[in-house]
């Protein structure tokens, strides 16, 4: 899936989520944005490289919750779940699963793989989860296949 098709699926959604009429409150995307430095500064601190999907989609939709995942935002929990007692080699964590496992990408030399994994904690696995970030958005987060 290429950046065009996916925001033809979310802005889809939104005016399906916007008919049916939900207080404000009841947002489908929190929005919460990064930008290129915020982006640069966390790939400096974890010694990585992410995925330009995943860049794409954070600096344009941002963290928070995306329909039905909650994508960690990269001003505030990506680090937090990343580094210290939550640090997982080879593994960076950008969404939770709810059940203390978490979505991510395999890093291997410094470069996240394109690929979604899950990172099964309970086990220490990490197991494929979609083929690339917007696919894993779109079908996980909106629901959309």
């Amino acid at each position: 899936m290429d950046f065009a098709d996916f925001r033809e699926i979310v802005e889809e959604t939104r005016a399906a989520h916007a008919s049916k009429g939900y207080p404000p409150e009841i947002r489908l995307l929190d929005e919460v944005r990064a930008d290129d430095d915020d982006i640069a500064a966390a790939e400096a601190e974890l010694g990585l490289r992410f995925p330009e999907k995943y860049r794409q989609v954070m600096t344009t939709y941002g963290g928070g919750m995306f329909g039905f995942i909650d994508l960690l935002a990269v001003r505030d929990g990506l680090l937090r779940e990343n580094t210290g007692a939550y640090a997982v080699a080879g593994f960076v964590s950008v969404a939770p699963v709810g059940s203390g496992d978490m979505w991510g990408f395999a890093v291997h030399d410094g470069r996240c793989e394109e690929t979604v994994s899950m990172h099964l904690h309970d086990i220490g696995e990490v197991v494929f989860a979609a083929t690339d970030f917007l696919e894993f958005v779109a079908t996980r987060g909106l629901r959309r296949s």
